[in-house]
């Protein structure tokens, strides 16, 4: 069974345990848990953490030193084959990684960077799926499709959603410098390498 490595970026939101929780509910059990800290006061945090959870590897990438860094620090220190991204604020569906896994294997002689849908959920209630309108790879690159509204339908494509070989993150590294839209820069630079098969994948 291949080793994912999943990479929580945080500061220590409220939201952090639901994330975790998500991860250690996977039915695919094969996964290596690296927590990313760039808040303050590491050691409370570690004590805290370490308190309510095992298994798991924090990374003391702080203070305050850009999402992109602790990302790209986590993926270093990972010791998975895929790399599979989660933000403090979102969680997975129990099946995310199992279902990616299984995707792989149809493309297992490629580097590949999967994307799958989100759900936006307010208040305990599924607003809607997204995106409404999917990645057509054979016609649009991937800033067509993030910048250019067909219809009016909303695109989406962001980094809770990504799963990729851990190959890419090491030679497509995240831009450190950036405070905003750090996801779109780092998957169009990915798209723009023709080295990297990009999937867009709908799961249930």
């Amino acid at each position: 069974m291949v080793l994912v490595t999943a990479i929580i970026t945080t500061i220590g939101t409220d939201y952090l345990r639901k994330a975790i929780e998500s991860v250690k509910a996977q039915t695919y059990k094969n996964i290596e848990l690296i927590i990313c800290y760039d808040g303050n006061n590491f050691n409370d945090f570690k004590e805290k953490i370490e308190s309510e959870f095992d298994s798991l590897i924090l990374l003391n990438v702080g203070p305050f030193n850009n999402a992109n860094n602790a990302r790209q620090t986590g993926i270093g220190q990972a010791n998975g084959k895929y790399i599979a991204l989660l933000d403090d604020d979102d969680y997975w569906h129990e099946k995310h990684i199992e279902k990616n896994i299984k995707e792989t294997e149809k493309y297992e002689d490629r580097n590949i960077l999967l994307v799958s849908n989100s759900i936006l959920i307010s208040n305990c209630q599924e607003l809607r799926k997204l995106p409404e309108r999917y990645y057509d790879e054979k016609n649009e690159s991937i800033a067509e499709y993030l910048f250019f509204l067909k219809g009016n339908k909303k695109t989406l494509m962001q980094t809770s959603s990504f799963f990729f070989n851990k190959e890419v993150g090491i030679s497509y590294p995240f831009n450190k410098k950036l405070k905003l839209h750090q996801d779109y820069d780092w998957i169009i630079r990915v798209d723009r390498s023709n080295e990297v098969l990009i999937k867009q994948t709908t799961y249930d």
